[in-house]
């Protein structure tokens, strides 16, 4: 059985500003030639969604590719 918890409040979401979410990539502000990098074990999927909606948003073309270090 689980316990029930009251009057536990809603945490807020991170990355809101007055009511719409923050852009976390700059497509906004690229242009031809630029790129940025996304450091870590970023889920792709998010990056790629992100990208899929700004796309289908504004009728930009983007492309991304995966950096692999190289060990020697």
């Amino acid at each position: 059985m689980y316990k029930i918890d009251k009057n536990i409040p809603i945490p807020e979401i991170e990355n809101k500003i007055k009511g719409f979410r923050k852009r976390i990539y700059p497509f906004k502000e690229m242009e031809i030639g630029d790129s940025f990098f996304v450091p870590g074990k970023t889920n792709l999927s998010s990056v790629g969604s992100s990208f899929y909606k700004y796309i289908q948003k504004t009728g930009r073309k983007y492309i991304t590719r995966r950096l692999v270090e190289k060990k020697y």
